[in-house]
């Protein structure tokens, strides 16, 4: 092996060592190469010093090329602190949740101290759980798709804005939800499989692009023309 790729490699296992995150065993089913984990090693420098910059979302982007060339549990955990520090929460609770499915059994200190974390961040998340009917509905919270419906979604708590975009042509439809702390907001949509002739439709252009908002026995019911939606906390 020369000499060049010996000392990245060494660097890259010493920089796991680092006080942002620890060591912890690496992945033994992923397979790994002197290549990979040069370029890991150069993504994960390179992460190290945005950080340490205050540059956090470059540095969480960084570790996370480190982590897909040369999986880590380590770097899962720089990959939580990068996101907690710009608030997305999120994607913060995912990477301290995986690091803490492999934490190191030698070090009960600092993964109780992740363990803390991620229950510090928990109570900034809510869930979003959408059912939708006909199933084929596209879920877009805040501009940003997540997949088919159903689906369950953890969100940072408040506002959010969902489109629910049937994949058979049908009218797109948003709904503005309030997802709770530390709690789950449902939201029950059935829309029609086709669209409804024009010629029955009695209610106005304006009223059939609004939303209206009811209360039922205490849950929250979203309503519009030819679709029932519902959405209720947990």
């Amino acid at each position: 092996m020369p000499l060049l790729q010996k000392v990245r490699r060494l660097t890259f296992a010493a920089a796991l060592m680092m006080p942002i995150s620890g060591a912890a065993s690496p992945q033994a089913d992923v397979e790994s190469t002197p290549e990979k984990e040069a370029m890991a090693a150069e993504a994960f420098q390179a992460g190290q010093a945005l950080y340490e910059n205050g540059e956090y979302l470059e540095a969480a982007h960084e570790f996370e090329k480190a982590y897909h060339l040369a999986p880590h549990p380590s770097v899962l955990a720089n990959i939580g602190y990068c996101y907690n520090k710009i608030g997305d929460y999120p994607k913060a609770v995912e990477a301290f949740q995986k690091y803490l499915e492999h934490p190191n059994p030698d070090k009960t200190k600092r993964n109780e101290k992740i363990e803390n974390y991620l229950e510090e961040i928990k109570s900034k998340v809510g869930k979003l759980r959408v059912n939708c009917l006909p199933a084929r509905c596209e879920v877009v919270v805040d501009g940003r798709s997540h997949g088919m419906a159903p689906t369950s979604i953890v969100l940072r708590a408040g506002a959010h804005a969902v489109d629910i975009e049937p994949l058979n042509g049908g009218q797109k439809r948003q709904f503005n939800v309030d997802v709770p702390r530390g709690g789950e907001l449902v939201l029950d949509v059935d829309l029609p499989v086709s669209k409804p002739s024009p010629l029955k439709n009695t209610t106005s252009a304006q009223d059939a692009q609004e939303d209206s908002v009811g209360r039922i026995n205490g849950e929250t019911h979203l309503g519009a023309p030819f679709w029932v939606a519902t959405g209720t906390t947990v």
